[in-house]
């Protein structure tokens, strides 16, 4: 939740949105989201964290991913999963879509990219694509586990 409004009608939530790079204030920022997914659990019991995403970080960090993905899952103590897939930092990528006012998954099929960032691009849109798919999942998990159970007779 980037904001400190609490999301009264949704049910779901994937947040933390910002939780970027492996320094110790983003996970000072995860408790400071926590607060603030209490609160709006407070006006809506009904609403549930699907899990939690790392962005920001180097592709090629797998031990950096590793560890802060092992940190999480000891601060989340079991309320979220962590999600597997990360979402990589391109800055050249973020510059490119400030620039331009569009959305990575625009710019990768732009033939009047540079080459090398038409590949930075589409990778970043296969993490994003990725990220969503485990997202579906959890929440069809999510259902899945609270659907009422049939009872035989």
């Amino acid at each position: 939740m980037r904001s400190s409004a609490a999301p009264g009608p949704r049910r779901w939530r994937d947040g933390p949105h910002s939780l970027q790079g492996s320094d110790p204030s983003s996970r000072k920022g995860l408790r400071t989201v926590a607060r603030r997914f209490a609160r709006a659990r407070t006006l809506n019991a009904a609403l549930r964290l699907l899990g939690v995403g790392v962005f920001g970080t180097n592709a090629t960090a797998t031990r950096v991913q590793t560890n802060i993905k092992d940190q999480l899952v000891d601060d989340l103590n079991g309320a979220a999963p962590v999600m597997g897939q990360t979402i990589r930092r391109v800055e050249s990528a973020a510059v490119a879509c400030r620039l331009h006012g569009k959305l990575p998954q625009e710019l990768a099929a732009d033939p009047n990219l540079p080459p090398a960032l038409q590949r930075s691009m589409k990778a970043l849109v296969g993490d994003y694509r990725s990220l969503a798919m485990e997202v579906l999942q959890a929440k069809a998990a999510l259902d899945h586990a609270n659907e009422p159970k049939e009872q035989s007779a």
